[in-house]
């Protein structure tokens, strides 16, 4: 029997389009649960030094700063979260769903087919890893939080006929709330610099993304072939939707690939 020895957040951002914003995304974080201590004692420590009080929002959006901490300090934490070191073995898996599909689902739709994407491809990372998991989600913008948590977890392998979306290696769910988990800033500000390597396509301002990305990328999951040599793993990210029957989002998908391939250094 595997231990349960994992835990991941699930949240999502970009939730409305705009001239910039061609994809709502939904991200899930999992690190092992023994690193829990020693994230929360490095995020508690850059809060502190970057003037954070124990009741300030550390997240993504400037507009979510403290009035008394300084765009630099807010900076400089953002930073320094997208910074953690490698051995807390963090694990970021985000869901990129195409606003021209999102948009055609209510807001409870997308929500949740897109966290129960993200929930599947944490699934598949745990079964690699022989381990079992606790999930929890931020509070959700649409829908009954109950309903969908019972209609989640009670899932069996023949509903609908034929497919399997069952959990095998999540033995519990629940929900969190900003301000109740260090976790929940990780990934919060991790979603928000990944948010912003796609939709920051202008050539003149891509300073930021390519600093930026090699940092959301190593929290991703990745085979290691050789010392040095890393290999992406499909499995660890996804597109919706899978089957892309409109060239336009085909095309806008392609786009993004591309613009995110450019952004790696060399």
């Amino acid at each position: 029997m595997a231990a349960v020895s994992w835990i991941y957040l699930v949240d999502e951002s970009n939730l409305a389009p705009n001239a910039h914003v061609r994809f709502y995304v939904c991200g899930a974080m999992a690190l092992p649960i023994d690193r829990l201590p020693a994230l929360n004692e490095a995020v508690r420590g850059i809060r502190s030094d970057c003037g954070y009080a124990p009741e300030d929002s550390l997240k993504w959006q400037t507009a979510g700063r403290p009035a008394h901490v300084s765009v630099n300090q807010h900076r400089e934490a953002k930073n320094r979260v997208l910074e953690l070191p490698s051995d807390l073995h963090l694990r970021f898996f985000p869901v990129l769903t195409h606003h021209r599909v999102a948009l055609r689902r209510s807001v409870q739709d997308r929500v949740e087919f897109a966290a129960n994407f993200a929930v599947g491809l944490v699934e598949r990372f745990l079964g690699e890893q022989q381990a079992d998991a606790i999930g929890l989600f931020d509070r959700r913008p649409a829908g009954d939080e109950g309903t969908y948590l019972r209609s989640l977890f009670q899932r069996q392998p023949d509903n609908p006929p034929g497919r399997d979306f069952s959990l095998k290696r999540t033995t519990a769910l629940g929900y969190t709330v900003d301000g109740a988990s260090h976790l929940a800033s990780v990934l919060d500000i991790t979603l928000g610099a990944f948010c912003y390597c796609v939709n920051e396509g202008d050539p003149e301002h891509l300073t930021v993304p390519r600093r930026l990305w090699p940092k959301v990328l190593e929290r991703m999951w990745w085979t290691e072939s050789a010392p040095g040599h890393r290999t992406l793993r499909p499995e660890g990210f996804a597109f919706l939707p899978v089957r892309i029957r409109t060239q336009a989002v085909l095309d806008e998908r392609s786009a993004a690939i591309d613009h995110l391939n450019e952004l790696l250094p060399g």
